[in-house]
């Protein structure tokens, strides 16, 4: 198998939407307010002194200092924290499409970069993805004949999305070299939250691609079905592969009760949350008034001695990165891949009068009783393999077929969980 030798850059940015919620809750909607800029900062500034994990001085030579670096490069320049950002009542709009989980465009996420909009990877199945002409970290220079290498990431994701059926044209800059545009359908892109294929009678594979408001009924149901026999008794000679590479996260609440399914006991701490001037810890028994009290009550525990292995990699983040981090710690899993994107933060967004929201940084986060920080560093697998790009007749062979879940021609990180599976 011909493999090209080639670096994936890990993007860190601002775009890469990958964060835990909390919601405020669902307002009566009503027109936005028309405010001036100094009338919209001093709202951001009354929520950061409020929200934000860390104190900032009150005074009025940091408040100066704060919009001064806000004009330079928006509020992460202000607070340095990557994962606040403002967002306009367009970007509102986006982000509950995303969270809805359908939309019509490319499917291909995006991610700030110095200023710079880049590819961050491809949905599967998508538009982006079965053209086989766009790479992560290409820089996105044209939508349709216009220049946008210095817009805003929003307008350019408002330029790519349309309705269905229609064509777009975008110009990418590759390794300082700009590409002929390249014209892409755009379709609905939904991307199921659990996804499953056998790969073996005893080993199948479940892939996770974000933590939403059911995926862990889904992958409770997936799972056992996976590990069931002919009664309906778990078979305790089968075992998974967890599939959480390009995973940007998603509720807190879904993976809590995801490794309340790998625990042995309601008491077990799934993470800390240290705030500004307090913490509070998070355990697999806590409940809330979502009704899960009775998926906790049955699907409790029932897999702690499962074979399990959990595939990651470099943008794979947030729940992704408590849900591997805790079954490493707890030792239900061997973790296999490349270090993890390292978000370990909790965000808000705050409502403001001008139709926008403030996606602010309220807390960190520590995976489990030994309080292993992920912010900033990620997880790090127990078996380290890379994905190799491939190149040449076989890179051809593929491109513009959708990518299927198991491939072991293809994929190390698949080959090596399947030897950690069986002692190797």
């Amino acid at each position: 198998m011909k493999i090209c030798k080639a670096v994936l850059i890990g993007l860190l940015g601002i775009g890469m939407f990958t964060f835990l919620l909390a919601q405020f809750g669902v307002a009566e909607e009503k027109a936005p307010t028309v405010m001036t800029v100094e009338a919209k900062f001093d709202e951001q500034w009354r929520a950061i002194q409020k929200y934000f994990v860390r104190a900032i001085p009150y005074t009025p030579d940091a408040k100066r200092e704060c919009f001064e670096n806000v004009l330079r490069g928006g509020i992460p320049m202000c607070l340095d924290d990557r994962n606040s950002v403002y967002y306009s009542a367009e970007d509102m709009r986006h982000e509950d499409e995303r969270m809805n989980g359908k939309f019509y465009g490319v499917g291909a996420t995006l991610t700030l970069y110095y200023g710079q909009t880049v590819i961050n990877y491809l949905i599967d199945g998508s538009p982006a993805a079965l053209s086989g002409q766009i790479e992560s970290g290409d820089i996105i220079m044209a939508v349709d004949g216009e220049d946008v290498h210095d817009k805003t990431m929003t307008y350019i994701v408002s330029k790519i999305r349309g309705t269905e059926g229609t064509n777009v044209a975008i110009t990418l800059k590759r390794g300082g070299k700009l590409l002929p545009p390249i014209v892409l359908k755009r379709a609905k892109i939904e991307m199921p939250s659990v996804e499953s294929a056998k790969i073996d009678e005893r080993t199948t594979l479940i892939k996770v691609n974000a933590f939403e408001q059911n995926t862990h009924r889904d992958f409770a149901k997936t799972a056992f079905d996976a590990v069931s026999d002919e009664n309906g008794k778990i078979d305790p000679s089968k075992r998974f592969v967890i599939d959480l590479r390009n995973n940007p996260g998603g509720l807190l609440r879904t993976v809590k009760l995801m490794t309340a399914m790998f625990a042995s006991s309601p008491e077990d701490i799934v993470l800390v949350e240290k705030k500004r001037n307090s913490e509070s810890i998070v355990r697999v028994g806590d409940v809330d008034n979502s009704g899960d009290v009775s998926f906790l009550s049955l699907s409790g525990g029932v897999f702690v001695k499962m074979h399990t292995v959990v595939l990651v990699n470099e943008h794979s983040a947030s729940a992704s990165e408590i849900f591997s981090g805790i079954l490493q710690q707890w030792g239900r899993a061997k973790v296999v891949g490349v270090k993890t994107y390292g978000k370990g933060s909790v965000q808000i967004t705050v409502p403001l009068e001008d139709g926008g929201g403030l996606h602010i940084t309220i807390a960190e986060y520590l995976v489990g009783d030994k309080r292993v920080k992920v912010n900033g560093i990620g997880i790090t697998p127990d078996v380290f393999v890379e994905n190799a790009l491939l190149c040449g007749e076989e890179a051809k062979a593929l491109r513009g077929k959708k990518k299927p879940l198991v491939d072991l021609t293809h994929d190390a990180q698949l080959r090596a969980a399947l030897k950690v599976l069986d002692g190797k």
